[in-house]
């Protein structure tokens, strides 16, 4: 997936004029604009997938999934009256 980022945001940033097959329909101003569109999507998606990465890693390492998974076990035992061990209750929690 990075390699696959660093190639388009290279190849964006390395075309700054219009091809001359798209001349006809494309203008210079529409051109530039759908460009650096392009590459500011890319930079968020990249960012975007970094930062999400870095939460799950984050809740992973603080043991989150397990305290989120406790939690639905008491809401299954307390209010619904079931044990602990019925674990299609608490996934569905």
């Amino acid at each position: 997936m990075q390699l696959d980022f660093v190639a388009e945001v290279c190849f964006h940033r390395s075309k700054t004029t219009v091809p001359s097959e798209l001349t006809s329909i494309l203008d210079e101003k529409t051109f530039t604009k759908s460009r650096v569109y392009a590459i500011d999507r890319n930079l968020f998606g990249e960012a975007s997938g970094l930062f999400s990465q870095l939460v799950s890693t984050v809740i992973l390492l603080l043991t989150g999934y397990k305290f989120v998974w406790d939690v639905a076990g008491n809401l299954v035992e307390g209010v619904l009256g079931y044990d602990d061990a019925r674990d299609c209750e608490t996934g569905m929690i």
